[in-house]
């Protein structure tokens, strides 16, 4: 069920966490899905063209693999009141399946081994981090809505972008949560 809700509709505490895996880099991952029978990721509407997201970089590519990011600048307080409390309950359930996450080694203190989706910059609106899907579905709104590509994405574009949250995965003793834009 690939079905899409808004940010206010969204209720992370039905979200499930699958068992893990092992990826390519030495990295593990737990895929998040909308229940525990189910394989799709939750997608999230996080908001419309009304009231476009900026992403003030464009899309950036991170090492060579050629996976791509897109952060965007959150000033909307219910936004960022969101992804905060996503990021609360990642911590939380690693927390309470810590040997699960980290069989070797638990660390000291959870959250400072967090990389949180919302991460706050001094003078700057908070910055939500994604990866970005190749097959990514790009729209340009002017004069109409037509169908466009990657390539659109500049640095400070607008955008209303639909997130799936992926997974949790754990590298070199940190974790964090994967976000991407579909």
């Amino acid at each position: 069920n690939m079905s899409t809700t808004s940010l206010s509709e969204t209720d992370i505490s039905k979200f499930y966490v699958q068992n893990g895996e092992k990826g390519q880099h030495g990295n593990f991952f737990w895929s998040i899905t909308n229940a525990k029978d189910a394989r799709s990721h939750p997608r999230i509407q996080v908001t419309d063209n009304k009231s476009p997201l900026r992403a003030p970089f464009g899309l950036t590519s991170f090492g060579d693999n050629g996976r791509q990011n897109l952060d965007y600048s959150i000033d909307d307080l219910n936004i960022q009141n969101f992804f905060a409390a996503l990021d609360k309950w990642v911590v939380n359930h690693v927390a309470k399946n810590i040997k699960e996450f980290f069989p070797k080694k638990q660390p000291a203190n959870l959250q400072d081994t967090y990389s949180p989706l919302l991460s706050q910059r001094e003078n700057f609106d908070p910055l939500l981090r994604t990866k970005v899907n190749k097959s990514c579905l790009v729209f340009r709104v002017e004069n109409g809505i037509h169908k466009g590509t990657l390539d659109d994405i500049l640095p400070g574009s607008r955008i209303a972008p639909v997130v799936s949250v992926s997974k949790i995965w754990t590298m070199s003793g940190r974790f964090g949560c994967t976000l991407v834009t579909e």
